[in-house]
C-alpha cells in the first residue's frame, strides 16, 4: 500500500515540476506587435480572483467538498468489494484527493507550457509595457520586434 502512495507522490511532484521551474526561472517567449493591433491597447485591470484568494480558499475549499462528499457517498452507500479497506474512509480520501492534486499540478504545468512558449500578448500589453514610441516606426503598420518597455519588468513578463 505504502508503494502506490510514494508513486503518487512521486508522479504528482513530477507533474507540477513545470510549473515550479517555469514560473520562478524564465521568461516567456518575447514576441513582437504589430502597430495597429487594437487587441493589445487595452488598460491593464487588476485580477478579478487574486492568487491568495485561489491558494487559500478555492483550493482548501474545493479539497474539503471533495472530502464531504466521498465521506456522504461511503457512508449512504458502502461499496460492495473484495478489498480489505473498500469502505474506509482514509484510502478512499487519499484516493480522490491525490487525483484532484494530480489533475491540478498537470492543468497548471500544460498551461504554463502553453503560455510560455506561445507567448501570446494579453490585451493590456502595451499599457503595461509602456514602449519607447520614439524609437518604434510605426510608419507602415509593419510588425515590431525590437522595443524597449520602461513598464515594471514583472507587470511586463506577465503581460507576455
Amino acid at each position: 500500500m505504502y508503494i502506490f502512495i510514494i508513486h503518487h507522490l512521486f508522479l504528482s511532484v513530477a507533474a507540477a515540476l513545470p510549473f515550479a521551474v517555469l514560473t520562478p526561472r524564465h521568461s516567456p517567449f518575447k514576441r513582437g506587435f504589430f502597430c495597429s493591433d487594437e487587441s493589445i491597447r487595452y488598460p491593464f485591470r487588476d485580477d478579478t480572483i487574486s492568487y491568495q484568494l485561489l491558494a487559500g480558499i478555492m483550493v482548501p475549499l474545493t479539497v474539503i467538498i471533495i472530502i464531504s462528499g466521498e465521506c456522504l457517498s461511503i457512508y449512504l452507500k458502502p461499496i460492495k468489494a473484495k478489498q480489505s479497506f473498500a469502505n474506509s474512509y482514509g484510502p478512499c480520501m487519499y484516493k480522490t484527493v491525490s487525483t484532484f492534486l494530480f489533475g491540478a499540478a498537470v492543468s497548471q504545468s500544460l498551461t504554463d507550457i502553453a503560455k510560455y512558449t506561445v507567448g501570446r500578448l494579453r490585451p493590456h500589453f502595451l499599457d503595461v509595457c509602456k514602449p519607447q514610441w520614439n524609437t518604434v516606426d510605426c510608419k507602415f503598420g509593419g510588425y515590431i520586434e525590437t522595443f524597449t518597455c520602461t513598464g515594471d519588468n514583472s507587470m511586463v513578463n506577465e503581460s507576455r
